[in-house]
């Protein structure tokens, strides 16, 4: 009877340690298998218990997986092109509970409207629920289709059954050169971009984000490999301290857009109401969360690479 009702938990990365010398393919089969494994231990806490911490662990071992298939995209050629299709889909599968679920956490957090407005904010609150058993289905329906078995089935076989190159006697290629070249063009990327960060519309800023989000992946999953900590340590706090802070005001446009679109799916009219107010009550923080995320990439500007 010992844990017969205990409910499933939501696990995190699964950590690879590489060698500094591993071979681009030994690198990415220790990183897709983890891939893989993160998400087949996400599974029941979505499928029975509905957990948002492990759709969001879901959707971090999909975008690390993303991250790993772009970093040694050289050798799979066109063969990648399928998963990563089949990564986007899910991915896409997942989003709409993640947003919903941060809606919840962040702007349904807003005391001062529940407080003076209650039943504009119940009937508000209510609209999300259904919502949420909306998203929940179309996450667990992807979940449990055809699709996502197949996904994890020629996922894992393409990384078991990926050659090792420099079979003709060419050098095969070190995991460590692969994750460099990858490094330099996104922090380039990222560069350009930030630049121009105050004046980003915000769909502009949310790619920006993404960018930053896989550099982020990149740094950690291979940072052990260049021998630099305390250089990666601080490279990773860099973007960390840029990626909170376009995501918080992400947040707040994707809140926009949700706050808008429940209103008019609610039952009551006066959702649109509280929508209104709890858009309106965060508003002022967006100028504010510009002022932080330009000096979050002056920060980042400033970090010395580590590879």
């Amino acid at each position: 009877m010992d844990g017969a009702f205990e409910q499933p938990r939501p696990a995190t990365v699964f950590e690879v340690s590489l060698d500094p010398d591993v071979s681009a393919e030994r690198a990415f089969r220790a990183i897709g298998r983890s891939c893989v494994d993160q998400l087949q231990a996400n599974e029941r806490a979505v499928l029975q218990a509905r957990t948002p911490e492990a759709v969001h662990q879901m959707r971090v071992a999909l975008r690390r997986w993303r991250t790993a298939l772009s970093v040694f995209r050289g050798l799979f050629e066109d063969r990648g092109a399928g998963i990563r299709q089949d990564l986007e889909w899910l991915a896409g599968e997942l989003d709409e509970a993640r947003d919903l679920d941060v809606f919840s956490a962040g702007a349904m957090a807003c005391s001062e409207v529940a407080k003076s407005h209650p039943a504009a904010f119940a009937a508000l609150e209510a609209a999300v629920s259904r919502a949420k058993i909306r998203a929940y289905d179309r996450a667990t329906a992807a979940i449990g289709s055809d699709r996502y078995r197949k996904l994890l089935w020629e996922g894992a076989r393409a990384i078991e059954a990926l050659a090792p190159s420099g079979a003709d006697g060419e050098l095969a290629p070190s995991a460590s050169s692969m994750a460099r070249r990858a490094l330099r063009h996104q922090r380039k990327a990222i560069k350009a971009a930030g630049a121009r960060l105050t004046k980003l519309d915000p769909p502009a800023r949310h790619r920006l984000r993404i960018r930053v989000k896989k550099a982020r992946y990149t740094a950690e999953m291979f940072g052990g490999l260049f021998r630099h900590p305390k250089r990666q340590r601080r490279f990773g706090r860099a973007l960390k301290g840029l990626q909170d802070a376009l995501g918080e005001l992400n947040d707040i446009h994707v809140a926009e857009n949700l706050a808008l679109r429940l209103a008019q799916d609610a039952d009551a009219p006066e959702a649109g109401f509280a929508a209104g107010l709890i858009v309106n009550a965060r508003a002022p923080s967006e100028k504010a969360l510009l002022a932080r995320s330009a000096r979050a990439y002056d920060h980042f500007r400033g970090a010395e690479p580590f590879w």
